[in-house]
Parts: C-alpha cells; structure tokens; sequence
C-alpha cells in the first residue's frame, strides 16, 4: 500500500490516498485615496462635471426645484425680500398724500440707491472669498466729497482741495500702496517695522503689535 505521496504505508492495506489542502491567506492592502483622485487621473471626468452646469432646464424645473429647497430650509434672499414688500407696502399705507407709490418717487428711490447698490455688488467678491472690507463706508464717503469738490470747482481737483491737501493725499495713498505690498511679501518684517517706527516715534507699543510681532516671527521660523 502506498500514501497519497508515493510512500508505502506501513500499516498494508488497501491504497489511501491522502489529500493535504494549503490555505493560502492573500494580504490586501488598501490604500485610502482622496475621492478626487480617479478624477485627476481621468481630465474627461473633469470636463463631464461641467456639463451639469451646462444642463438646459425649463421654468417649470427651476420653479420646482427653487420651492424644493425653500421646504428645506435654504432660504435664500427671500426674507430680505419679503422685508422689502413689508416696508413698501407700510410707507405707501402711512403716506396720506399718496406721493410714495408714485413713478417720480420711486425713480428717485432707485437713483439715491445706485451709489450703495454698486459698493455692494463690489463687496459680494470680497464676502465671497472669506474676507472683510471695513473701508467701504469711509471710502465712499471721501470719493463722494472729492466728487462733489470736483463737480464745483469744474472738475479742477487741485484747485478745489489746495495744493497742500491734494500732495498730502498723493503721498498718502502712495504710502499706503507701500505698506500693502510690504505686509503682503514680508508681513514680519513690516510688523517689525511698524513696531520700531512707534518706539523712535515715542508711541509705546500696543498689545496688538506685540503679539503680531510674535506671531510673524514664529511663522517665519516655521516655514
């Protein structure tokens, strides 16, 4: 009698055949890639992503689709809306003379608002971005002065705010266009800078310069 191997049995007997099974354990590693990455491994995927902007859609779909995510709660502009039907609909009611609602007046409504409206479209890039733009109002209000001096004195600006006022105002925009690129290339060394300037000046540092001082130098250091 001989094993399944080719040896003989030493017990005799019949042939048994033994059969051995080999478990063999496959190792998968798995690497965990970024969700975009097929993407930029493929740019045609890229490019088919823009067509769901390009999607032809009727009225009846937007209509359906903008009342869907009112019931979701995106509101949108819709209060600021509402807010503005509310008033309008208050002032033309308390106006007895009945001048409100007129074509005249909301015309000079919609020309006294051209001025805010155009500084607000310019800050939604601002807001949008993440950032915040606090110079607004007191630009807007200096280039309305300057325009009106400029309307009077037929648009002669230098003779309308003098010699004095209008190279100061040169070298202070000037100055201002400096420290606005030297913050953005070097921010610690404008901080430091600053910093220095209020000390020989003889204006003690504030916290705050302190603190961004700091700040500057350990983020030099780190990169």
């Amino acid at each position: 009698m001989t094993r399944g191997d080719g040896a003989p049995d030493p017990d005799g007997g019949d042939t048994v055949t033994r059969t051995t099974r080999t478990t063999r354990t496959t190792r998968t590693t798995r690497t965990d890639e970024p969700p975009n990455a097929a993407r930029r491994a493929n740019p045609g995927n890229r490019a088919a992503d823009f067509g769901i902007d390009t999607t032809a859609h009727s009225t009846g779909e937007a209509i359906t689709g903008y009342l869907r995510g009112l019931r979701s709660g995106e509101l949108g502009s819709l209060p600021a809306l509402l807010g503005l039907a509310a008033l309008f609909v208050l002032f033309t009611v308390l106006d007895t003379g009945g001048t409100f609602g007129s074509l005249l007046n909301l015309a000079n409504l919609l020309q006294q608002g051209a001025g805010p409206t155009i500084i607000a479209m310019g800050l939604v890039f601002v807001l949008l971005t993440g950032e915040i733009d606090l110079a607004a109002g007191t630009a807007s209000g200096l280039a309305a002065a300057l325009m009106a001096l400029h309307l009077v004195n037929d648009g002669n600006v230098l003779g309308a705010t003098g010699t004095v006022v209008f190279v100061l105002l040169v070298i202070v925009m000037v100055v201002a266009a400096g420290l606005a690129a030297l913050v953005r290339v070097w921010a610690g060394t404008a901080i430091s800078l600053l910093t220095a300037a209020l000390l020989v000046i003889g204006v003690p540092a504030t916290a705050w310069t302190v603190m961004a001082s700091r700040s500057a130098s350990a983020s030099s250091s780190a990169a």
